[in-house]
């Protein structure tokens, strides 16, 4: 009996620290994430700033709508993961998904009525290109298709009809 007793303790045991250290370790992550981003949103700002400072507005349309088709990436990815339900008390998103849901439709429907001023990208091919030249650019290309194709998916998903 004293045996089955020390068994169930250290089940509990480790099945109580495994759970800590994931909402730990994916909090942690969570919170580095962030972190590491900011650096680079703040680089982008000081730029966007300064240009707009000076009447030009196109720089910052163009980082708005990149975090438009960023933004409804990854909502339908945080929507469509199995672990949501462990960012609510994480990340201060709702476990229950309803205002990521409703962050999607009005991404969606803002994309659907604006369509990604990157759609289609800048690579095209050039008359005399080498076989090798035409591989190199073809890569990109299907890589914009394939985004393209993505957004619209999502656009399709949850835009309001």
């Amino acid at each position: 009996m004293t045996r089955l007793r020390v068994a169930i303790i250290l089940i509990f045991a480790v099945l109580a620290s495994l759970s800590a250290g994931f909402w730990l370790g994916v909090r942690q992550g969570w919170l580095l994430g962030e972190l590491a981003g900011a650096p680079l949103r703040g680089t982008f700002a000081t730029r966007v700033l300064t240009e707009l400072k000076n009447g030009d507005t196109r720089s910052a349309q163009l980082i708005f709508e990149m975090e438009v088709t960023r933004g409804l990436v990854a909502a339908d990815e945080l929507i469509e993961s199995p672990s949501r339900r462990f960012l609510g008390s994480i990340s201060n998103v709702h476990a229950d998904g309803a205002d990521l849901h409703d962050d999607a439709v009005r991404l969606a429907n803002y994309r659907k009525v604006n369509p990604s001023p990157f759609r289609g990208g800048s690579f095209t091919h050039v008359p005399g290109e080498s076989p090798e030249e035409r591989a190199l650019i073809d890569e990109p290309i299907e890589q914009r298709r394939s985004i393209d194709r993505m957004i619209d998916v999502l656009v399709e998903r949850y835009a309001s009809q």
